[in-house]
């Protein structure tokens, strides 16, 4: 899975993660459909899931906690690599990590 900042053909509008497969980890192809996962933030973890038989992604989502945007984890899961659900919510901060972050005229502030 890589992260694409909107360079998606036609219009280069559409960020996501975007599949790509190697049989040997050098040589790769990109997943027809990429991207596969639509609009999560830039970062995250996909794994295969031998006991479960399925593709998981913990990527990280923009959510409002609290009256700030915040970068929270999100969940995800799929037996077809290339159609990959939206990510659910799962884990957002905790109220003290929010204590003392500046809001300026009601723009969010994104902080980590």
């Amino acid at each position: 899975m890589y992260h694409d900042y909107g360079r998606t053909p036609p219009n280069h509008v559409v960020t996501g993660f975007g599949g790509a497969y190697s049989p040997d980890g050098i040589n790769w192809t990109l997943a027809p459909n990429s991207p596969v996962l639509l609009n999560p933030d830039d970062v995250g973890n996909f794994v295969w899931d031998s006991h479960t038989k399925r593709y998981i992604g913990y990527p990280k989502i923009n959510n409002p906690v609290r009256g700030y945007w915040r970068r929270c984890f999100g969940f995800t899961a799929t037996e077809d690599f290339e159609n990959w659900p939206t990510a659910e919510l799962i884990l957002v901060p905790t109220k003290s990590m929010t204590i003392g972050l500046p809001k300026i005229n009601s723009i969010p502030i994104f902080m980590a």
